[in-house]
């Protein structure tokens, strides 16, 4: 007798995983897959941005360098012109200079910022769906212990018992189940 109560006892654990994850295993899983989802977003954007921060950089650079190689033909070009000549075009370098200067400090901050928005939403979803994950698994411990005394007390065969499982397992997944039992406690 004690060598089938400890049994059963070792089985039990086992049998409340196999039914948490026939009642459970599609929402975690589901929960997982929009997590890898949501992950994967957040680097795909993540590389656009710097891809498209690169890219404005590698613009701006030539834009910068085209300017300066075109202001160095010009000071060539115009080197027996006045003194004034040459500072409005040194002032017109710095202010593309510094044009160009303030719309990369523009773009990173912009850049920094989304970023960092981007994570503190993902970060708050993951600890939402923890959450949620945590709630699910303690309403089905309750739930599982809760029905397992109400079948404790009123001591079904393991027949019974399979057919109510796999019954619970066929409704959660939304699919009609036909009983040939007259035993029906789960409402």
């Amino acid at each position: 007798m004690n060598q089938l109560m400890s049994k059963d006892q070792v089985e039990k654990p086992d049998r409340l995983h196999q039914i948490r994850d026939i009642i459970v295993g599609p929402q975690l899983r589901e929960l997982n897959r929009r997590l890898e989802k949501i992950e994967s977003d957040l680097l795909v954007l993540q590389e656009e941005m710097h891809h498209r921060m690169d890219e404005t950089r590698n613009a701006l650079s030539k834009e910068l360098r085209i300017a300066v190689e075109s202001l160095a033909r010009k000071i060539e070009s115009l080197s027996l012109a006045t003194r004034q000549e040459w500072t409005d075009l040194r002032q017109q370098f710095e202010q593309t200079e510094a044009r160009l200067s303030n719309r990369l400090k523009i773009l990173d901050k912009e850049i920094d910022t989304g970023t960092a928005s981007l994570r503190r939403e993902f970060s708050q979803t993951l600890d939402k769906f923890r959450e949620e994950m945590q709630s699910l698994r303690i309403q089905i411990h309750e739930e599982l212990d809760r029905r397992l005394s109400v079948l404790e007390e009123t001591g079904i065969s393991k027949d019974e018992m399979a057919e109510i499982l796999f019954e619970l397992g066929m409704r959660l997944k939304g699919a009609e189940f036909v009983s040939d039992s007259t035993y029906s406690p789960i409402v």
